[in-house]
């Protein structure tokens, strides 16, 4: 035992896992500037090699000094970090599912105001559509089986709308045709 109160083997065992993640991450930061979705990302081209010699430095010190592995699998834990920060949450934002549905909320936030908001009958809808919508309007947005006496804005799946209506918005979430109307 060693004075961690850990086995040879087990420390061996450590360190040849943080090695292998570690060595791993090279080849996948230099996958980087080559993946279609992050095609808009150009600073890729020269950060890649940077966060693949970082990975790659910190492999070689935890298999060389086993006493490092463990300082390494943190570093390499922040790095890893930081590259999802720099490379993932700018994608995100900018060419994402989650950015459509912030865009579909503001065309109803725009037609819609601060007057009242029901989804019709439909559980069916994103959720980042309408925590958008609650946090602009402070408001939540409900669902509701039928319509409210005083006038208001509703949506819902057009497959389930049997009345006539006056659409005022139409868009698609995971296949269904959804319709924002006023009553």
């Amino acid at each position: 035992l060693n004075r961690d109160g850990l086995s040879p083997r087990r420390m061996n065992i450590f360190r040849s896992a943080v090695t292998f993640l570690l060595t791993i991450l090279v080849p996948a930061s230099l996958a980087l500037p080559f993946l279609p979705d992050l095609s808009d990302l150009n600073y890729l081209n020269w950060l890649a090699p940077v966060f693949a010699l970082s990975f790659a430095s910190l492999a070689w010190h935890a298999f060389n000094k086993p006493t490092f592995a463990l300082t390494a699998l943190i570093i390499g834990t922040a790095v890893g970090r930081i590259l999802f920060d720099i490379v993932v949450l700018p994608q995100r934002a900018f060419n994402s599912a989650a950015l459509e549905e912030k865009q579909l909320a503001e065309k109803i936030h725009e037609i819609t105001g601060q007057e009242p908001l029901y989804v019709w009958q439909s559980e069916r809808i994103s959720f980042t559509t309408i925590v958008y919508l609650d946090k602009w309007r402070e408001v939540p947005v409900k669902l509701t089986p039928g319509f409210k006496n005083s006038p208001a804005y509703y949506f819902g799946c057009r497959e389930d709308m049997q009345f006539p209506y006056r659409e005022l918005l139409s868009f698609v979430y995971n296949d269904d045709e959804f319709v924002l109307f006023r009553q």
